[in-house]
């Protein structure tokens, strides 16, 4: 593949159906490179191989003194049946080829990949009937919501409610929010294609009582943001608002539901929380940087110091 056709843009239906065919993550997709190229001038680069694809990000970093290079960012990818060293050389000699020193990655596993190290996610699987779908804490939590009175639906008109809940928990929690209104709205507001999100808001009369944002990629669904506001606390409305989310992607055959990354050191609450909803352990590959030349070298070293440091 040439320089120049690494580099031409896809049609965003086709790269997104070849990304959920590969098991892939939204953070992978063509929806969510072109929203931050749009809103972050973050440009995306998109690569493929005959297993593999990725969707690149270009980081230029100062590295030593006068010595800058330009480092890959690969966000949850690249997608394909595992970062195996073959895929990992072919792809190093497509990222040198367009001028990177050196690349990063935070790898996704497939289904029926097993990976022994790295971050731990929590994932659902949607396909154990209904009997299974729901534990007994979230079957208690839709009865208690109903019987208080809650709505929960689909309301993609609510985002700048939910994203200002969503602020304020970040406030009151002291962590930097990963995500913009902007974004948000720009997620539901994308043409629908094997990639598309969702907003579930729970409600008690008109207050906003919790709210979910969710992409969906392929047959499984991802849960991006979520917030609530304490004052309801007692209505149980998050854990009502994703026994909801669970039986509606199940019902819509999806197959199972990431509830993204747990971490018990930084966010014990969020921990706790997604660990009440069940679902299967899941160890995620390490951030792993590698050099593709003696730019890179130093550039990988200096990720690593910085890294070592947090």
């Amino acid at each position: 593949m040439t320089r120049d056709a690494q580099a031409e843009r896809p049609l965003v239906p086709e790269w997104e159906q070849k990304l959920a065919s590969r098991g892939g993550h939204p953070l992978q997709s063509a929806t969510w490179g072109l929203l931050r190229e749009q809103l972050m001038r973050t440009p995306s680069l998109f690569l493929e191989g005959e297993t593999w694809m990725a969707r690149v990000e270009r980081r230029h970093l100062p590295v030593v003194g006068r010595m800058t290079g330009d480092v890959a960012w690969i966000p949850r990818g690249p997608a394909g049946p595992s970062c195996s060293p073959h895929i990992l050389d072919e792809m190093a000699a497509q990222l040198r080829a367009q001028g990177f020193c050196a690349f990063i990655t935070s790898g996704y596993p497939n289904p029926g990949t097993r990976i022994d190290d790295g971050a731990t996610s929590l994932a659902l699987n949607l396909t154990r009937g209904d009997s299974a779908l729901l534990n007994d804490k979230l079957r208690y939590a839709s009865r208690r919501a109903a019987r208080d009175g809650a709505s929960i639906r689909e309301e993609p008109w609510a985002v700048a409610e939910f994203y200002a809940q969503c602020m304020n928990v970040a406030r009151t929690k002291a962590f930097e929010l990963p995500g913009s209104l902007a974004i948000m709205e720009g997620l539901l507001d994308a043409t629908p294609t094997t990639v598309h999100s969702h907003l579930f808001v729970a409600r008690l009369g008109d207050d906003f009582m919790a709210g979910a944002l969710i992409v969906c990629c392929g047959s499984s669904m991802h849960y991006f943001w979520g917030a609530s506001d304490r004052v309801f606390s007692r209505h149980l409305p998050m854990e009502a608002l994703q026994a909801h989310i669970i039986e509606w992607g199940a019902n819509r055959g999806l197959t199972a539901y990431d509830l993204e990354g747990i971490d018990h050191v930084r966010s014990p609450g969020v921990a706790r929380f997604k660990q009440k909803l069940g679902g299967d352990s899941v160890s995620l590959p390490p951030t792993a940087a590698q050099s593709l030349n003696w730019r890179g070298k130093a550039a990988v070293t200096a990720i690593r110091l910085v890294r070592s440091r947090q």
